[in-house]
């Protein structure tokens, strides 16, 4: 009996381990973003509105609005001011590349 339960308390260490890896390889996932997502959060991290997120990368407003989106839904936050925080929190936000 000892040997038993010895033998299914591996089983169950064995298969928390494996799911802590699954959850965690999923939010680095989630975690990452489109260079072009980063540079739009750090334009708005930088106090910039869309329109002039769009004149400085040459692109439509209704473009930075898609990017902004897509970041939210990766970042699994509620709006624009979130996924700024979430992305400098998580050190996904870094200024452009010259």
């Amino acid at each position: 009996m000892e040997e038993e339960r010895a033998s299914l308390q591996m089983v169950l260490v064995d298969t928390h381990q494996h799911a802590l890896a699954l959850a965690s390889a999923e939010a680095s996932r989630k975690d990452r973003l489109s260079p072009r997502e980063g540079e739009i959060l750090y334009w708005a991290s930088q106090g910039k509105t869309y329109n002039e997120i769009a004149l400085i990368l040459g692109i439509k407003t209704g473009t930075v609005k898609f990017h902004i989106g897509n970041a939210v839904r990766k970042l699994g936050v509620a709006n624009a001011k979130h996924a700024i925080r979430r992305g400098l929190e998580r050190q996904l936000i870094a200024p452009p590349q010259a």
